[in-house]
């Protein structure tokens, strides 16, 4: 029987820490140069030209909701610093110092992956 389990079990546990990141270094170098460039090399002109419309029709839809959105929780503290100020002076709160709405749910279209690395993109995506 072990005098300290508890010791030995953190010793084991500090050994599998300090071999994980050598095991991740032996695999990413064991890979050839060619394949780290097959994704950049796969997306077409025609693919990254798509993308960059989706992406900007997201963009676009995604500003038209925050705005949407900002308002409806604008409105929500304006709300909860009247019902504050009325605590603070003893005056009864009504359904009217609140708002009674659900806020607005995204329902435009959803970001898509890039098919290219992020290395062939310049530092912009929209043009």
């Amino acid at each position: 029987m072990l005098a300290h389990p508890i010791r030995c079990s953190g010793y084991i546990a500090l050994a599998l820490l300090l071999m994980a990141p050598q095991a991740a270094a032996i695999d990413v170098e064991t890979l050839p140069a060619t394949t780290a460039g097959a994704m950049a090399q796969a997306a077409s002109p025609q693919a990254i030209a798509e993308y960059r419309r989706k992406l900007k029709e997201y963009l676009e839809a995604r500003n038209a909701f925050d705005q949407e959105a900002s308002a409806y929780w604008g409105s929500i503290a304006d709300k909860r610093r009247g019902r504050n100020a009325k605590r603070r002076e003893r005056l009864a709160v009504t359904l009217d110092d609140y708002v009674l709405t659900q806020p607005p749910v995204y329902s435009g279209p959803r970001n898509r992956a890039s098919p290219a690395s992020a290395s062939t993109f310049p530092s912009s995506p929209i043009s």
